[in-house]
């Protein structure tokens, strides 16, 4: 019933999310996004949730939405997973680009062990798509997903030939 009403949360702010990338109007800022998401969560499941979100700018709207699939799914896995008392949420803005973290304190996992499942794979390839990188670590300690997404595409080095 408790991964029920959590699912149904989720489900019901992807739709919104998804009808405000329909609407010709600009896209909510990210923290704004964040918290719809994030605020039914933490009533419902009484999990110690934080977020913080410094960015000077707007994000463009691919970064975004990478960014909110994160969290996103990281957030339906510590639910699904993790058993966690404590989860935290960050965007900041790095050197050239920025950065999304989602801690939990929960069981952890081996993430080289997990099932070919499409939630880490998809925000894998969504972060190589935007030249960015996705990290995964975890142990008994509890689970940090970060992605990092340059803001400008650098220009990638040209490579030797022998």
């Amino acid at each position: 019933e408790y991964l029920a009403s959590v699912v149904e949360t989720l489900d019901g702010s992807v739709r919104r999310f998804i009808d405000r990338l329909r609407e010709p109007r600009a896209l909510p800022p990210l923290a704004r996004s964040l918290d719809e998401l994030i605020a039914p969560l933490r009533e419902r499941s009484g999990l110690s949730l934080s977020t913080a979100v410094e960015l000077d700018q707007p994000l463009p709207a691919l970064e975004r939405e990478a960014i909110y699939r994160l969290v996103q799914e990281a957030l339906t896995n510590v639910f699904k997973h993790a058993d966690a008392s404590e989860v935290r949420v960050s965007v900041r803005g790095d050197e050239g680009g920025v950065m999304a973290e989602v801690l939990d304190d929960g069981r952890g996992f081996d993430p080289e062990a997990t099932p070919s499942g499409w939630g880490l794979r998809g925000l894998r390839e969504r972060a190589e798509a935007l030249g960015g990188e996705l990290d995964v670590q975890s142990g008994a300690g509890g689970t940090a997903v970060r992605l990092r997404v340059p803001l400008e595409a650098a220009p990638r080095p040209l490579k030797a030939s022998a």
